[in-house]
């Protein structure tokens, strides 16, 4: 365990752990009490014949078992049994996941301060009720593992009302020099994710040549590496190619502009696509699969569009970065460090990539560039909507002189609003009001797993608070007054290259969910001031993936759920790693986003996975319960030790990162220097990046 956890007298600790096994016996009792239970202790240990799943079922409910401790009758075979699995050649994986979580949970338990004994005392008398009410279960379990949750639903009007009071910025200054000229001073930017066909996708009938169907094969036999959301899956159909139909759209909004905003017919929008991919194998098919998708549509006249492969990203680094670091600072070892600037991993390695791109550009493309906005591919601005609501196209917001503007913060701090966040309306509720939240509060009914968290009740409270607000009247007017950002999506947000430059904020690379609002973690300290996100009220991006990519989204599905416990394990980390205190932290980051800085991630963490299985082997959905389990215990593992492991792998990382990072800004710098004073040396890097960017532009 990490050494910010200090142990309490061993009396308390025996006395809390005493407590918790209590806690979790009665878990499992809520889970015995459904109308079809599947942790029915007494079922579990005899010695037929079973399926794996039903296997995979007594090793999940052993496991929850064996959390309640030595004492309940059938701890020691459910231990047993996971030793069994451990020993085993087909269960090895599963059975060492769980008995590692043993230890692991018992360990932190021991350690973790802030859960009192009084609390537990008090959870323990509701769940030994005859007759026990499940709302107030729910609640004083949240208050032990969740207590972002606590209150929101008796109270969730009062609960924006409190977020949005805590998000207000008193401005002092506003930014002096706002962008004015959109097209020529911003640089929009996006990712591409490419993954393996669908099942039923034909490969040996399609149209790909035999030389792409060999490699694509090839992936196909090859292991994933990489999960996202809802990757383009490689030989979709063209109107359901995530990326076809966002630059589609992005064309569109800037015709928009062309036809009712009166710009120069001639307008183009500078878009810089990443391309990352969940195979290795893909690697070599990537990008000429994109382009051949762009060259059988319609003429894109008003983008000019660049895709970025990890072969170019490596150009950039090999040819330019690294030589710029050697020649000016002398850096020893500069591949190896600047490899951070790259486009292929996990979302927080490309999404960095997708900031940075726009400092690089600045200084060795074209100086006029001030701003960079990121979207997704999946989303569309809806321009007609945006006029007639807020008498504003898309790009007339981000003309406002806040973003950049000086102010401070509610609790009298200073911050600098060097960045820009909108907000996402779905395609089904756009007609009714594009301030309609595309998280809407959740019916207060929750399964197994939502006992222990249920991260979508505060989402729902803070996409009411921060992304729903409007400046319309006196109380945060829009000028005097502002929101403040922290939940953010991965698209609809920027920064302005200045602050990009000054403050240097970036997601660690092993990052694979949640990278918009990790990225903000990075530049929380070390600074006088405090760089924020402006809301830009009525700035939407209209939300089309259940329109287009639902076979993607629910071949993703399980991935992503998984995703999300290693985002408790990584975020809990690494808000460790930043203040050992993590309490100031979440102060600023709560309820959302902190909900994932947990004070017990690795027991959140088993007791999600557990009771989501349990779920899911419930609804006699068995070999979806199987692959959970398999796949989580395979991934979860290894995060799990990354993230809090005993050989400091997580603080060299991250200490890697940031000193990588700083080579990439503090080696522009100097570029730019020598671009000023007309060295021959920078001239020639001029050269090399406009020939590895005319490699990456995409023409029809």
């Amino acid at each position: 365990m990490r050494a910010h956890l200090v142990a309490a007298p061993l009396h308390q600790t025996m006395e809390k752990q005493k407590l918790f096994e209590k806690i979790f016996a009665h878990i499992g009792g809520l889970m015995s009490s459904n109308k079809n239970p599947v942790f029915n202790a007494q079922d579990h240990f005899n010695g037929e014949v079973i399926s794996e799943s039903d296997y995979a079922k007594r090793l999940n409910a052993a496991f929850l078992i064996a959390l309640t401790g030595p004492t309940f009758k059938l701890y020691q075979p459910a231990k047993n049994l996971l030793v069994q699995a451990a020993e085993s050649d087909h269960y090895r994986e599963i059975g060492c996941f769980f008995l590692e979580g043993l230890e692991r949970i018992s360990d932190e338990l021991g350690k973790t301060e802030g859960i009192s004994a009084s609390r537990l005392e008090s959870a323990i008398r509701v769940l030994e009720k005859e007759n026990p009410d499940h709302q107030e279960i729910r609640e004083y379990l949240w208050s032990i593992f969740f207590p972002e949750g606590k209150g929101i639903f008796e109270a969730p009007k009062s609960s924006v009302a409190r977020l949005r009071k805590k998000r207000r910025i008193n401005v002092l200054k506003p930014q002096q020099l706002p962008i004015r000229d959109v097209f020529s001073e911003m640089l929009f930017t996006a990712n591409a994710l490419l993954t393996i066909p669908s099942e039923n996708f034909n490969i040996d009938g399609s149209e790909f040549s035999s030389s792409f169907i060999n490699k694509l094969k090839s992936a196909v036999r090859g292991n994933q590496i990489y999960w996202y959301d809802h990757p383009i899956q490689i030989g979709v159909e063209t109107d359901r190619n995530e990326v076809i139909y966002g630059l589609r759209n992005l064309n569109d909004a800037v015709e928009f502009e062309i036809r009712k905003r009166g710009l120069p017919a001639e307008t183009r929008l500078r878009c810089v696509l990443s391309v990352s991919v969940t195979h290795r194998e893909l690697h070599g098919i990537a990008l000429p699969y994109l382009k051949r998708e762009i060259s059988r549509i319609k003429p894109l006249d008003h983008l000019e569009i660049y895709a970025f492969t990890e072969d170019d990203t490596d150009n950039i680094i090999r040819q330019v970065l690294a030589p710029a670091a050697k020649h000016y600072l002398a850096s020893t070892n500069p591949i190896q460090d600047l490899a951070v600037f790259g486009v292929d991993g996990h979302y927080g390695r490309h999404y960095s990539f997708l900031k940075a791109v726009a400092a690089l550009w600045q200084v060795l493309v074209n100086p006029e560039i001030r701003g960079t906005f990121k979207i997704d591919l999946d989303q569309v601005f809806p321009q007609e909507q945006l006029v007639r609501k807020t008498g504003m196209s898309a790009f007339d917001h981000f003309r406002n002189p806040l973003w950049g503007a000086e102010g401070i913060d509610s609790w009298g701090k200073p911050v600098e609003l060097g960045m820009i966040a909108g907000a996402l309306v779905n395609d089904y509720d756009i007609e009714q009001s594009i301030f309609t939240p595309d998280v809407p509060f959740p019916l207060p009914s929750v399964s197994f797993d939502e006992y222990i968290f249920f991260s979508r009740l505060p989402q729902a409270v803070s996409t009411e608070a921060e992304m729903m607000t409007r400046y319309s009247d006196a109380e945060i007017d829009g000028k005097s007054s502002c929101i403040e950002r922290i939940h953010v999506t991965g698209g609809t947000n920027g920064i302005l290259v200045d602050c990009l430059r000054r403050f240097r904020p970036f997601t660690p690379s092993f990052i694979g969910r949640a990278e918009d609002q990790a990225y903000i973690l990075s530049a929380i300290s070390g600074h006088p001031k405090r760089l924020a996100y402006f809301h830009a009220s009525g700035l939407f991006m209209r939300h089309d993936k259940d329109s287009f990519a639902r076979e993607a989204i629910t071949a993703a599905k399980m991935g992503k759920m998984i995703g999300d416990y290693e985002r408790i394990a990584l975020f809990s980390a690494y808000a460790h790693a930043l203040n050992s205190d993590i309490s100031k932290i979440k102060r600023l980051v709560d309820p959302f986003t902190g909900s994932f800085i947990s004070r017990t991630p690795i027991t959140l963490i088993y007791l999600r996975l557990c009771l989501k299985t349990a779920s899911l082997f419930s609804q006699s959905r068995h070999r979806e319960a199987l692959d959970f389990l398999s796949n989580g215990a395979h991934r979860l593992r290894k995060t799990l030790a990354f993230a809090f492991g005993e050989d400091g792998e997580f603080a060299r990382t991250l200490e890697k990162e940031k000193r990588g990072w700083n080579l990439f800004y503090q080696a522009l710098e100097q570029i730019e220097a020598g671009i000023q004073n007309r060295d021959p040396f920078a001239d020639q890097l001029k050269i090399r990046i406009r020939k590895i960017l005319d490699k990456c532009r995409l023409s029809q």
